[in-house]
């Protein structure tokens, strides 16, 4: 999906491609998740991977996310922002969210540096980037 008419209201920002969004997806391992929860937008964080194809969530089997994310339209963000401010940038996802069950994916969310946030046994969301969006930001100055 073309996302050129996404703008930030941000000075000194360079837009970033899809490809080039969703290889930063590969470097944290936590994330925040927006999603409705009694018809009100709610944003929680969340222990992610992604496997180059979904972005894989960590819940526990009773949790508000699972119970509100799977099934549902959901939107993700994650970024880098305790580094350099020349570092910085920001990722967002919006797409499906289905509760998987593949052992694969079970198996790369547990391997994964964000299973350090997990609790066994947990449940996996894997969300489909459909709409990527992201942008590196420049350190403020003249």
């Amino acid at each position: 999906m073309d996302t050129a008419w996404m703008k930030f209201d941000l000075r000194r920002q360079q837009v970033l491609g899809r490809d080039a969004c969703l290889g930063l997806l590969g470097g944290p391992t936590l994330g925040r998740i927006a999603l409705s929860v009694r018809a009100l937008p709610t944003i929680l964080p969340v222990p992610y991977h992604f496997d180059g194809q979904h972005i894989l969530v960590g819940t526990s089997h009773d949790s508000t996310v699972l119970r509100a994310a799977a099934g549902s339209i959901v939107a993700f963000e994650t970024g880098r922002f305790d580094a350099r401010p020349e570092d910085w940038w920001t990722v967002s996802v919006t797409g499906p969210a289905r509760l998987t069950e593949e052992p694969a994916h079970i198996a790369a969310l547990g391997r994964s540096p964000a299973a350090q946030w997990l609790s066994e046994p947990f449940a996996v969301l894997a969300v489909e980037p459909t709409v990527v969006s992201g942008c590196r930001l420049a350190p403020p100055g003249p």
